[in-house]
């Protein structure tokens, strides 16, 4: 019997081991930005539809997601020894246009946003907009503390065509066949990374380049609907 114990023992730790640890982190926090010059100011804090549309263009759209980082931090420290790899999932609501490559980078500044509670009205004092991380009290700042005119400022080189933040290497072509169905979008390890330990880091934003399709996606207010984050050790 001790002899089986000796082997079974180590062949049972190295079995949990190899299977690897995960958590999944529901979205506590998203809104939509409109860079539309009528709506500069607006929240959309609590729109249902979440949506994209070329950042370079003077209408663009883009979306902010936040998960609980310190839960995601924990996570880390606990398998500090481990790579962690990392999924998105949101449900598409819809497209508007053939079809648009749907991307993602980080949204790191100095100030944090709120997420409001409007749906496309003038921002309160506090709520996330266009130009401002707090309306009425903290502009967009990069993370070294230097105002931004606004989000696309402080995302997004026009010139060079480029991001500012950190950006995922994967992405999605979202379709009009996807309505409806949720997508997955895998993350970087060093994004996941980054998001779990750089304190400046506010969570991701959801953008694409096309001037012409816009795609939409279900807030996480969405009964069965709902984004969230994966994250496994490796």
């Amino acid at each position: 019997m001790r002899a089986v114990w000796k082997v079974w023992i180590p062949v049972w730790l190295m079995a949990c081991a190899a299977m690897g640890a995960e958590i999944t982190l529901p979205t506590v926090r998203d809104a939509k930005i409109s860079f539309h010059r009528s709506e500069k100011d607006f929240n959309y804090g609590k729109s249902h539809h979440l949506r994209t549309r070329g950042i370079q263009t003077g209408s663009g759209e883009v979306v902010l997601l936040d998960f609980d980082r310190d839960q995601l931090k924990a996570f880390a420290d606990r398998h500090r020894t481990k790579q962690l790899a990392g999924t998105l999932s949101i449900f598409v609501r819809s497209v508007q246009g053939d079809s648009a490559k749907v991307e993602i980078c980080t949204l790191d500044s100095a100030v944090d946003w709120n997420e409001g509670d409007k749906n496309g009205a003038q921002a309160e004092e506090g709520e996330s907009c266009f130009t401002a991380a707090r309306f009425g009290g903290e502009p967009w700042k990069t993370v070294k503390g230097k105002d931004v005119a606004n989000l696309r400022d402080l995302l997004y080189d026009k010139q060079a065509d480029s991001i500012l933040t950190k950006k995922n290497s994967g992405s999605l072509e979202i379709k009009k066949d996807l309505i409806g169905q949720e997508v997955t979008f895998e993350l970087d390890p060093a994004i996941v990374k980054h998001l779990a330990s750089d304190k400046k880091c506010r969570g991701l934003v959801l953008f694409n380049r096309s001037a012409k399709t816009k795609v939409g996606f279900f807030s996480m207010d969405q009964h069965g609907k709902a984004s969230g984050l994966t994250v496994v050790t490796k």
